[in-house]
């Protein structure tokens, strides 16, 4: 063997071990999630991909491209098992959360149209890889954190004492004491109303559970009046200083309340854009009574009138934040008689058939993670989950209990959300390791993408925006020149309402890459006459770009804001990339 031969080899079998070597420092997140994100270098496609043994394949099934990137696997500890005490110290070093990249966007105002140019495929953070119901429907949840619905009565004077307090405790890194490693943020805006007072009392009980020198935060967008979070707060909770504590939270907790002003206040601001990346960081959001209502993708009982309304009037009230996918859910069910009331929302409109019903008890939760959730609480043979599934009946008939009969879950039962049946046995590791994306599956949608198939879009079919600024960004899209070298964006804009001012705007636009520099693809302001004139087929929405040579990636934004809440709507639909 020739020395250059020998040499080669060496250096191959040192990079090998190195490889290796690096490859073991996976750690555990929640009671059973990988923390596996890339590294920040890797987010800003620096580095070289072999260092993470990476790969970039087709799903066609999901209809996306996806890098994968292999991690040994780590000893499985029990799913919903206490996390192993780590060692006392006396002074806690919070580690970091995994940054998430988001870059600036532009204001209404001073949009820089600039030609598309050559970008990378940049990773996204972390993303289950998306499964698909036994309707062809999303379902289970989109990324790789935990959501605890809770049905309802929480022990606000002593969290630990109740078993909510404890799941979320449960599904965090803890101390050898029990007490929190990584930030927790409260979010009570769905009280009727949260004074200073308040929030410093809220404060005090939940600082009991943080390890010393781990922030605990309430946030409560409340600078205009009256007290309780409205639809004038969510300019506040669109700043960046709102929502710092976000940025590195690994927990978020809402309470009760009413449900429609969290969507008021949150819904298409920063606020609700940082919750996506706490769950994208391996991170738990929990929600009691409407605290969890607002965090399925189908929000009954939304109706600012009243809670007697299973469905409110306006479309904007139906949806909630869409964290888990495909569902809706219903608190206090036993206490209330509200036994059948879910299926008064399956047959209000035949795109409701689709969304699975879960109905909670109080004192009683579903812990989701990937597909599967648990039942637990502390009522005993009381803590009961009620899962209603009318998607089988035929679409002439009614569906009621008698056709359509609801599966009662008692504590520690088992549902799987994708196959809609209930589980005889715990999930299995490989299971679970499957579906929770352990591998660290980054990843991202490709042509053709649809604004109802974005799982930030929280499952609606169309964007809806009134009485205040709204901006949705999607989830990143590839594009690939080898499927054509152009690329269009459609869709159909609507303006419904008699309330409208010239002031009034919506704009739809797109980047390449991490270009600082948006496309405007539609502008409501450029169009002849005034905002809201009938436009009974809306106004359309047509662009095409070329696609840069190889690979990239695209991201698509709208913006909009009106002055009249209710009175004056924008409303995107079919908006499509091809």
């Amino acid at each position: 063997m020739k020395l250059q031969q020998v040499l080669r080899l060496l250096l191959t079998s040192l990079v090998v071990a190195n490889d290796d070597t690096e490859n073991t420092s996976g750690a555990l997140r929640g009671s059973a999630i990988r923390d596996s994100a890339p590294s920040l270098d890797m987010q800003k496609g620096e580095g070289r991909e072999a260092d993470f043994g990476s790969s970039i394949v087709d799903d066609a099934p999901n209809n996306r491209q996806v890098q994968q990137v292999n991690f040994p696997a780590a000893a499985p500890i029990p799913f919903f098992a206490r996390r192993p005490p780590t060692s006392p110290q006396p002074t806690i070093s919070v580690p970091s959360a995994p940054p998430v990249i988001i870059p600036s966007r532009p204001t209404l105002d001073g949009i820089m149209p600039q030609s598309p140019t050559r970008s990378p495929v940049v990773p996204t953070p972390p993303i289950r890889e998306e499964t698909l119901d036994v309707n062809g429907n999303m379902c289970g949840m989109s990324t790789s954190g935990t959501v605890i619905l809770h049905g309802g009565i929480f022990n606000y004077e002593d969290p630990l004492s109740d078993s909510l307090g404890q799941a979320i405790v449960r599904a965090m890194r803890t101390n050898s004491e029990n007490r929190l490693l990584d930030p927790l943020v409260f979010l009570p805006g769905a009280r009727s109303d949260v004074t200073d007072e308040d929030e410093s009392t809220f404060e005090n009980q939940w600082r009991g559970i943080m390890a010393d020198g781990v922030p605990f935060s309430v946030l409560h967008a409340d600078d205009q009046e009256p007290e309780f979070t409205s639809v004038a707060d969510a300019s506040q909770a669109d700043t960046d200083g709102f929502v710092r504590p976000l940025r590195d939270a690994m927990g978020v907790f809402l309470p009760g309340g009413r449900q429609w002003r969290l969507i008021d206040a949150y819904k298409y601001t920063q606020t609700e854009e940082e919750l996506w990346n706490v769950l994208k960081r391996g991170g738990v959001i929990a929600g009691t009574s409407a605290g969890a209502a607002v965090l399925a993708s189908f929000m009954p009982r939304g109706d600012p009138e009243g809670s007697a309304a299973f469905l409110a009037q306006r479309e904007w009230y139906q949806h909630g934040f869409g964290f888990v996918n495909n569902i809706a859910v219903d608190n206090h069910v036993s206490a209330r008689g509200r036994e059948n009331a879910m299926y008064e929302a399956m047959n209000a409109r035949l795109a409701n058939r689709k969304v699975l019903g879960i109905g909670l008890n109080e004192n009683t939760m579903a812990v989701i993670t990937g597909r599967y959730f648990q039942v637990q609480g502390d009522r005993g043979p009381d803590s009961v989950v009620r899962v209603y599934d009318c998607s089988r009946i035929n679409e002439f008939d009614t569906c009621s209990f008698d056709n359509a009969p609801y599966t009662e879950l008692t504590q520690g039962n088992w549902y799987d959300l994708c196959a809609r049946t209930q589980l005889g046995a715990p999930p299995s590791f490989n299971d679970l390791d499957e579906d929770l994306g352990l591998r660290s599956v980054i990843g991202a949608y490709r042509r053709p993408w649809e604004f109802g198939q974005d799982f930030k879009a929280g499952n609606p079919d169309n964007f809806l925006c009134s009485g205040r600024r709204c901006k949705f960004r999607s989830n990143p899209i590839v594009v690939d020149s080898q499927d054509g070298n152009t690329a269009r964006i459609s869709g159909r804009v609507y303006s419904e309402g008699l309330g409208f001012s010239d002031s009034d705007r919506l704009i739809v636009r797109y980047r390449i890459g991490n270009d600082e520099a948006w496309t405007t693809v539609y502008d409501s302001s450029v169009y002849s006459g005034r905002a809201g004139d009938p436009e009974p087929f809306g106004q359309s929405i047509f662009y095409a770009f070329t696609v840069p040579n190889g690979k990239s990636v695209v991201y698509v934004e709208i913006e909009a804001e009106t002055d009249a809440e209710g009175a004056a709507e924008f409303r995107v639909r079919y908006l499509k990339i091809q």
